[in-house]
């Protein structure tokens, strides 16, 4: 066919197949058929193009009528069939069709110059892709402008179920279009079209190209996409981004397509893209992004940019969404940004990434799209995918241990692991904005819950130099995170270490200056990374000390040896540092064993042996020490021993030193040691038999019975640290008794016996109420009589303030001894006397001298024997003479010597000579010496009053009468008051009665007030003396006073001109709870069984109160009074006695004394409780209402309630054992002994237990009313008063008592200055309804 035939050889085949036409028949039109297309294919195109004109010329009629088929001729008719198959055939193959294109546009006549493609294509009922195929042949190259149009025209209209039918499979009859014929379709429709005349419009092309990949595959096609999208027809103004976003993320996915379609717009290996494009594209699509446009995909995109031989700056295309308008992240925006940095070359540099790194002038959304994509799962996106420097890594520990390896490789990979990113965190911390600043601290907040160890090593690894505050605060907090023991610790200290090792090492300084504890954590990091070494580099020393000290007591160090290495570096000022860091750790042990309640040590302890090393060190370089430290160090040495005893030995008579070794003892010696410590304590062996054994075993020449005593004070002193918390009273006691007694019989000497002296000092400093304190009392009284060989510690008791509160007898006579001593020329070698009397507890708190402030001065020696020798020879005679020489001899400095010494030897022994000492210091006219005189007596009185030794001796009473005589001549006769707070005679005569001291209390009281007679002011009827008569004649009428103390008041009141037996007695003591009176009852009543209910029990020394529980009926009904005996006898009705226990049920004798056993001995102590309750409760809440109306009736109200009640709860199961045993004793005393057997009584107490109970319910309510009044009387009385003489001002009942948690109480409750509230009122008037109830 390439070389055509002859003119004559066309005309003959033209000639042949017109023939052929002409001569179609059913029988021959398949062999013409073939025949006909054998010719035209073997002698060229133009025979085809001759064959198919000529087909439809013949078909002409056929084609443009509208008349059914079989009215042709059916010559025509198989003519047309030709055409029809012909056209078929062409109209499915694109190269084909090129033969009917041309056929058409070159033919001549009209009926080609008119062709009518649809119609013909109607008439061949061609189907919609054989009708593409046709006109995309027509509109590929250049024909006739109608017959282009109606081509063009066709395929528009035909597009869509072409679209469908191409994706058939097959798309024809058992036929299917080639790779081949696909390429030369989409080629006429896509590219062969005029450029800027597209048939096809880009969704149409999407279209198109969708459905061949479907079809035949996107490998298939792209190659035939690669030719044919660099000519792709496109309307004018269609931008590269328009196209692509048209034809949509899956087309544009193979970067040759993309690159493909670049070409088309001039972007080729010859012309590369520039910045600007990229950037400019990028922008187009993320403002497309940001509207809610599809994308192309962006990912291929890049890629394709980045496959032409230029480098792009990407990190301008991330910069390019910098925009100030821009505030919120969308997801499209966000797929975008990913794309590019995920697509773009990571070889080139810089990356993508970087853009984010730099400084952008909308900071804010910077944030927002970096926190979006942190904020994306791992396999989303991920910033350790991109280029970068990174925080850690697993080979930055190559060489640690395989856990921090594995810590490691589990966060290499978080999103979180880049520096860059915490550079830019970092600069935007310190922003100006609260919003950026807000931002930058929700990241973090964010980043530390996904991986605090990045955070922190992230932060640490800025190389901004300077810190600001979002830095330095995250820093801080995440580092306490690590320090307190986060999981991966390891890593971020072992990173910190390799980065900044001065950060890590001043973190744990710091760690460890919050809270000295921390060492053992700082020491567990340290010993992981393998830099213990390093850290006892750290200063201050007392760091390195404590991480010194714990590292060799887990072995991890030899203490010895660096020790000796620090004092040969640094020589005394290591030295020094060790004597403070030992100080410091005793200070925290000590302060934790005082402490109340118990507080942990606020620094790591050190170890027996620990200590023993370091003071072996100081002890060998004391050379290298200057004399303060050398004393220093002394002083701390005896710390340490006071708080490891062990340190020292205690064995008898040793010289070795303390502090070098720490003394054990074998097991057999501590469970024998151990024994005899139970022994003790469980009571079968006594304390003093234990000191008598330590005597023995101290004087004992065998080994085995001193390490026996060495072990025992060893447990003794180890004891120590126990006291404050976990000590039970008794025990205590004991403990403090025979540690005392250590002192007491010298079992204890030189450094020992001074850490003994520093256990009661410090014990003593302890709070009077703590067990420390309690045990240090108990201990000093052991051996307060060698006190003064002590000055020292003498001197340390005198500045312990609140000992001189609770002891100031103590105190005052430690004052006396120091200055006996001074005078002496004693300085505590040797035993003072404390004037012949012992120190003892204080037994009267009613008598508080006042503290003597400063110290004795004593004169010397030469002018303190003129003194006592002008004292010694004073006498009326020479009166004037001697007064003038004391003027001379006479300093106000030694003021109070020469008081103490004319109170203590002169006064208390000469009562005759008191008016001429009292004139002799009125001469002087010292008004220093003359308080003095007054203070020093009381100071004897309350020594002499509280000592045990004046109980015994009455010559020593006489000493105590003679004081109080002359306290009375210098106070009272001469009209000078003596204050309350010093000496209270009423609560002296309480205090004596209380304790069995009256034999003491009523003689001091008595001669002390007879000088009233010379007075003015207080001789009778002073108010304030009479009370104390009152007191007196209480004592004198109902307590059982020996014949010489009633004798005593006696005299008093003669001297006084007062009738005894007209004077009003107190009802005070009578008044007074049993508690009061020496009978104790637990603060909880548990048992009534624990409250006397007969007087046998009462005995007080030598005085009493009236017992409780009368000895006879008729004593009885006086007691209990009138309406409680008319109780008694209705009730006495109602006693039961057995019919069974006949003849004695009739016996009248009998059946009273069964009354009175059942009836009297509950209702007193019934009364008695409820009416202190009463009196209590009432008295406080009423002690600012000035009605003495309201107080009355709420006391009636309750006390009835409370007294009734409180009988009957409590009075049943103990009522019922001691009835048994006070009717078995009753009848025995009355004469019913015979019958006064168990079954007897057991009977009689069934029988009249409901009705006793009864009884004493109804007996204490009425008596509580009686009480009330009689203990508010005064109240009443203070109430009366105030209304007559300050009505309208706030009142203050001052016979209240104090409360120091009233103002801690809630408002309702709190007390008021208006008087009581309603509110508080209604409780009272409850227990009114309360009664109506009952």
């Amino acid at each position: 066919m390439d070389n055509p035939p002859s003119t004559n050889i066309h005309t003959i085949v033209k000639a042949q197949i017109v023939f052929l036409l002409s001569t179609l028949t059913e029988d021959n039109f398949e062999r013409n058929q073939v025949e006909i297309r054998s010719l035209s294919e073997q002698h060229g195109i133009d025979t085809y193009l001759h064959f198919i004109r000529r087909l439809i010329v013949h078909s002409q009629n056929r084609l443009t009528s509208t008349a059914p088929p079989t009215s042709f001729d059916p010559s025509a008719s198989l003519t047309f069939r030709l055409l029809v198959q012909e056209t078929q055939r062409l109209a499915r193959d694109p190269f084909l069709a090129d033969r009917f294109r041309d056929g058409i546009d070159k033919g001549e006549g009209d009926i080609f110059r008119q062709f009518d493609l649809a119609r013909f294509a109607d008439r061949i009922n061609l189907r919609s892709l054989e009708r593409v195929v046709l006109a995309s042949s027509i509109i590929s190259t250049s024909t006739r402008r109608e017959l282009a149009n109606q081509a063009a025209s066709m395929i528009r209209n035909e597009f869509e179920n072409a679209v469908v039918a191409l994706c058939h499979n097959p798309s024809f009859d058992h036929a299917d279009l080639s790779p081949n014929q696909v390429t030369k379709l989409m080629s006429n429709l896509l590219s062969d079209t005029p450029p800027e005349s597209p048939v096809l419009d880009t969704l149409q092309v999407k279209s198109l190209i969708t459905a061949v990949q479907t079809k035949y595959g996107k490998d298939t096609i792209a190659p035939i996409l690669h030719r044919i999208l660099p000519n792709l027809s496109l309307l004018p103004n269609t931008s590269l981004v328009d196209l692509l976003l048209q034809l949509g993320p899956d087309i544009t996915s193979d970067i040759d397509v993309v690159r493909a379609l670049l070409g088309r717009y001039g972007i080729t290996d010859a012309n590369p893209p520039r910045d600007v494009q990229v950037v400019e594209t990028m922008t187009v699509l993320s403002r497309q992004a940001a509207e809610g446009k599809t994308l192309c995909d962006v990912g291929a995109l890049v890629r394709a940019f980045s496959s032409f031989n230029v480098n792009l700056n990407w990190p301008s295309v991330i910069k390019s969404f910098d925009k100030p308008d821009r505030l919120g992240v969308d997801t499209a925006t966000l797929k975008l940004l990913i794309a590019v940095l995920l697509n773009s070359p990571r070889e080139v540099e810089p990356h993508a990434v970087t853009g984010f790194w730099e400084v952008w002038s909308n900071p804010l959304y910077q944030l927002r799209l970096l926190d979006a994509l942190l904020s994306l799962p791992a396999d989303t996106f991920n910033f350790v995918q991109l280029p970068g420097q990174r925080i850690v890594t697993v080979d930055d520990v190559a060489i640690a241990s395989p856990t921090i390896k594995a810590l490691a490789a589990n966060v290499q990979g978080h999103t979180w692991n880049s520096l860059e990113l915490f550079e830019v965190l970092v600069r935007l911390a310190e922003s100006e904005s609260l919003e950026i600043r807000g931002c930058v601290r929700e990241m973090l907040d964010k980043a530390i819950k996904i991986s605090a160890e990045l955070v922190h090593m992230g932060l640490l690894q800025v190389p901004e130099p300077s810190w600001n505050d979002i830095r330095l605060e995250y820093a801080r907090k995440l580092l306490a995170m690590f320090l307190a023991g986060h999981p991966n610790h390891q890593l971020v200290f072992m990173r910190i270490w390799q980065i900044e090792p001065s950060y890590l090492t001043n973190a744990f300084r710091d760690f460890y200056e919050e809270n000295p504890l921390n060492i053992t954590r700082i020491l567990d990091v340290a010993q992981d990374l393998k830099i213990l070494e390093a850290l006892l580099e750290v200063r201050p020393f007392v760091f390195a000390l404590d991480v010194a000290a714990l590292a060799s007591r887990r072995e991890y160090l030899n203490l010895d040896k660096w020790l000796a290495d620090n004092v040969a570096n640094h020589g005394g000022e290591f030295l020094h540092s060790v004597i403070v860091f030992l100080e410091q750790k005793m200070e925290n042990e000590k302060a934790s064993r005082i402490s109340d309640p118990a507080t942990e040590s606020r620094t790591m302890s050190l170890s027996p042996n620990t200590i023993a090393i370091i003071v072996r060190v100081l002890r060998n370089n004391a050379a290298l020490m200057n004399e303060g430290d050398m004393e220093f160090g002394r002083e701390v040495r005896d710390a340490c021993l006071q708080i490891h005893p062990r340190l020292m030995s205690l064995l008898p008579n040793t010289d070795i030193e303390p502090g070098f070794n720490v003394v054990n003892y074998t097991p057999e010696i501590e469970a024998e040691v151990d024994g005899i410590y139970k022994q003790m304590y469980d009571e079968n062996t006594t304390i003093d038999e234990v000191i008598a054994m330590l005597q023995r075993h101290k004087e004992s020449v065998n080994p085995r019975d001193h390490e026996i005593f060495s072990c025992m004070l060893h447990f003794l002193f180890d004891e120590y640290k126990f006291f404050q918390s976990y000590y039970p009273a008794r025990e205590l006691a004991m403990t403090g008794y025979l540690f005392g007694s250590l002192i007491q019989h010298s079992l204890i000497e030189s450094i020992p016996l001074k850490i003994a002296f520093r256990y009661i000092i410090d014990a003593l400093n302890c709070p009077p109420e703590t067990n420390l304190f309690k045990f240090g009392i108990q201990a000093l009284a052991q051996f307060e009589n060698r006190l003064p060989e002590w000055q020292p510690l003498c001197a340390a008791l005198i500045s312990i303030p609140h000992l001189a509160d609770l002891r100031p007898d103590l105190i005052a006579n430690i004052h006396r001894a120091l200055a006996n001593a001074n005078s002496n020329g004693n300085h505590g070698d040797g035993f003072i006397s404390l004037g012949g009397h012992s120190m003892e507890p204080v037994v009267f708190s009613a008598i508080q001298p006042d503290p003597i402030e400063g110290d004795v001065e004593i004169p010397p020696e030469e002018q303190s024997d003129r003194i006592l020798f002008i004292v010694n020879n004073l006498a009326p005679s020479n009166f004037e003479t001697k007064v003038t020489e004391m003027r001379e001899q006479f300093d106000d400095t030694h003021s109070r010597w020469f008081a103490n010494y004319l109170v203590d030897q002169r006064i208390s022994t000469e009562p005759n000579n008191h008016g001429l000492y009292l004139r002799f210091l009125d001469s002087l006219d010292r008004q220093k010496l003359l308080t003095l005189v007054v203070q020093e007596t009381f100071v004897k009185a309350a020594a002499m009053l509280n000592s045990e030794r004046v109980m015994q001796s009455g010559s020593d009473r006489n000493t105590l009468k003679n004081v109080g005589a002359w306290l009375g001549t210098i106070t009272l006769a001469r009209d000078r008051p003596i204050r309350h707070k010093n000496l209270s005679f009423k609560d002296l005569l309480i205090e004596g009665y209380e304790s069995g001291r009256l034999i003491v209390a009523i003689p001091f009281v008595c001669k002390t007030l007879e000088p009233c007679v010379k007075s003015k002011v207080f001789k009778p009827p002073n108010p304030w003396l009479m009370a104390v008569i009152s007191l007196l004649a209480e004592l004198y009428h109902f307590a059982e006073l020996k014949l010489n103390l009633k004798f005593e008041i006696e005299v008093l009141c003669k001297a006084l001109d007062i009738d005894l037996d007209t004077v009003e007695a107190t009802t005070i003591l009578r008044n007074r709870p049993l508690t009061d009176s020496g009978l104790p009852l637990p603060e909880y009543v548990m048992d009534i069984n624990a409250i006397p209910m007969s007087g046998d029990h009462i005995v007080h020394g030598e005085s009493q109160l009236l017992p409780l529980g009368p000895s006879s009926p008729s004593d009885s009904q006086r007691a209990v009074g009138a309406h409680i005996e008319a109780i008694l006898s209705a009730l006495q009705l109602h006693v039961l006695i057995n019919p069974q226990l006949a003849p004695m049920n009739v016996n009248h004798a009998f059946k009273r004394a069964v009354q009175m056993a059942i009836i009297l001995p509950v209702v007193e102590r019934s009364v008695t409780i409820a009416g202190i309750s009463t009196r209590e409760l009432v008295s406080k809440d009423f002690v600012t209402e000035a009605n003495e109306d309201k107080l009355r009736n709420a006391g009636h109200l309750m006390a009835k309630k409370l007294a009734g009640s409180l009988a009957l709860v409590t009075c049943k199961e103990p009522l019922k054992s001691n009835l048994a045993t006070h009717l078995r004793q009753f009848l025995t005393d009355h004469g019913f002994a015979e019958v006064a057997h168990e079954q007897v009584v057991q009977m009689i107490v069934a029988d009249n237990l409901d009705i006793a109970c009864s009884a004493i319910e109804k007996a204490a309510m009425e008596r509580a009313v009686s009480d009330v009044d009689e203990g508010f009387a005064a109240s009443y009385e203070a109430r009366r008063r105030h209304r007559e003489l300050r009505n309208g001002q706030p009142f203050w009942d001052p016979s209240a008592p104090t409360s120091n948690f009233a103002a801690s109480l809630p408002d309702p409750l709190r007390i008021k200055p208006t008087g009581l509230q309603p509110l508080q009122a209604g409780v009272y008037e409850d227990f009114g309804k309360l009664l109506d109830i009952a």
